[in-house]
């Protein structure tokens, strides 16, 4: 079993998961069953991507590029309902501090991999 503690990205990643689901207790049915059901699937797949790529020992930077590429649809996602009001700006704000932590903490990790 992983340790989680020892996987510093898995923390601001889960916590993105988590306020994402307060977040989403006051969407409108019309968008919380689409679009921020895309977020939600995306920062499961984050997740599940970190977790492969904490114990697999080859094709971690694949693993890693999918998880990127996961940050990216959540980024804009979350960009989305902020243009177009459904979330308050303390809210994305927030949101935005995660993922530029979650962002930095996955370049850091792919670029060590030799």
């Amino acid at each position: 079993m992983i340790n989680y503690n020892k996987i510093p990205i898995y923390k601001p990643s889960y916590e993105l998961l988590t306020y994402f689901f307060v977040v989403l207790k006051n969407m409108k049915k019309e968008f919380k069953y689409s679009l921020c059901e895309d977020i939600r699937k995306n920062c499961f797949e984050l997740l599940k991507n970190i977790n492969k790529a904490s114990i697999k020992r080859e094709g971690k930077k694949e693993i890693l590029e999918d998880a990127k590429v996961s940050l990216e649809y959540i980024q804009l996602g979350i960009r989305l309902l902020n243009d177009i009001k459904e979330i308050k700006l303390k809210q994305f704000l927030h949101i935005q501090k995660l993922i530029i932590d979650i962002d930095e903490q996955l370049n850091k990790w792919y670029n060590s991999i030799s």
